[in-house]
């Protein structure tokens, strides 16, 4: 997931959080915070989805019942009566700093490798390594990793490599190291 990916799971966490924490604190019912919860729901989940947070509620044992799972059907729980889910709301909210607090971590983590030159290295060599592979499987239809597993991925291999030296050496003479 890049850095961009994350800022924006995380912006929609913070707004959806922001929107629902506002919408139970009105005490008038205004139908319009309501319908702003409504609209930031689905990506609300997308974010918790991609934060590995995925919010459920069982219902107590003795009582039985249908478990509510996902934000979408946990947002109003509460509100649905004979669910005895009281507790929703404050759940709701610990989910979402969940979410906001794993993505927060993701993006740091991912600007710390960012700043090692053997992450870079590592992308362009795996970026070199996987054209041939890639261009193959434009033409046949199946993925990089089923043909480099293939009886043609050792002839591919030399291809790569060739490849990887001259992206070097050009990139080396472009930016004047040599």
């Amino acid at each position: 997931m890049t850095l961009g990916e994350l800022e924006r799971h995380r912006s929609a966490i913070i707004n959806f959080h922001d929107a629902y924490v506002a919408y139970l604190d009105d005490q008038r019912g205004d139908p319009k915070l309501r319908a702003r919860v409504l609209s930031l729901i689905p990506t609300a989940h997308a974010a918790m989805n991609a934060a590995g947070i995925l919010p459920v509620m069982y219902p107590p044992r003795a009582i039985g019942g249908v478990a509510l799972s996902g934000l979408p059907n946990l947002a109003f729980g509460h509100e649905s009566p004979g669910f005895g889910f009281s507790d929703i709301p404050s759940r709701v909210i610990d989910w979402c700093k969940m979410a906001g607090a794993t993505l927060d971590e993701r993006a740091e983590d991912l600007r710390r490798k960012r700043k090692n030159p053997l992450y870079w290295i590592d992308a362009l060599l795996r970026g070199l390594l996987g054209i041939p592979a890639y261009i193959v499987s434009l033409f046949v239809r199946t993925s990089p990793a089923r043909i480099s597993a293939s009886p043609a991925g050792p002839l591919l291999k030399p291809l790569s490599a060739v490849g990887q030296v001259a992206a070097i050496y050009f990139g080396g003479r472009g930016v004047g190291w040599w």
